[in-house]
């Protein structure tokens, strides 16, 4: 997320203002409980984009859990985020690769967030959640990475590119009359809130919360 909020401010100037919350939070029962303070205290949105922060949640010791038990999570993910916008926007997790080598898929690592994809695809596509396929855009562009995480400037540029847009669009949806800003929870576990330009001023965050 911290990658490419940069190109998505950039991209959406004049049209939409664009902030940013962290969290070290992956999907789990305790998610939603988690993220309805965040929308609570500072919703609602216009747009919500968001995914399930899956690079977070492969890592060994953390718990895992059944199909069932993830879709089951990712609804009551989604269901606290539709309480702060009616126009929600899913993002697919980026590629694991190999510890030294960016060019190699993770044979261990990276199945995992292909399920963690495939599982939240289910849920997204129950509640008719339209998918920007990050994971897709960039699973052939190896080259743009850094480590086994992290991208390049140019690999970020491209992720921007197809987020932006999304969001342009769905600001263009007759508006709600709940919704008032924009929320992303990203593959890095982090906070992308986009507040219409229309609508309101930018909400300033402690320095703790970004």
């Amino acid at each position: 997320m911290a990658g490419y909020v940069g190109g998505v401010r950039n991209q959406l100037a004049g049209e939409a203002n664009v902030d940013d919350f962290g969290t070290p939070n992956f999907l789990s029962n305790t998610l939603a409980d988690q993220v309805k303070d965040i929308v609570d205290t500072y919703g609602p949105y216009d747009v919500i984009h968001f995914n399930d922060a899956g690079l977070h949640g492969f890592q060994p010791g953390r718990p895992q859990a059944t199909a069932l038990e993830h879709q089951t999570d990712m609804q009551e993910y989604v269901d606290v985020l539709k309480t702060a916008s009616n126009r929600l926007i899913w993002a697919t997790t980026t590629n694991v690769t190999v510890d030294g080598d960016t060019q190699q898929l993770d044979p261990v690592n990276n199945p995992t967030i292909i399920w963690f994809n495939e599982n939240a695809e289910i849920v997204m596509d129950a509640n008719h959640i339209p998918t920007v396929d990050l994971y897709g855009l960039t699973v052939n562009r190896l080259e743009l990475k850094t480590d086994q995480f992290h991208w390049t400037f140019g690999g970020y540029q491209l992720m921007a590119s197809a987020v932006a847009p999304a969001i342009s669009e769905a600001l263009t949806i007759p508006e709600p009359p709940t919704a008032a800003l924009a929320f992303c929870l990203t593959a890095t576990a982090g906070f992308l809130v986009w507040r219409h330009v229309r609508r309101a001023t930018v909400v300033a965050l402690p320095e703790e919360a970004r």
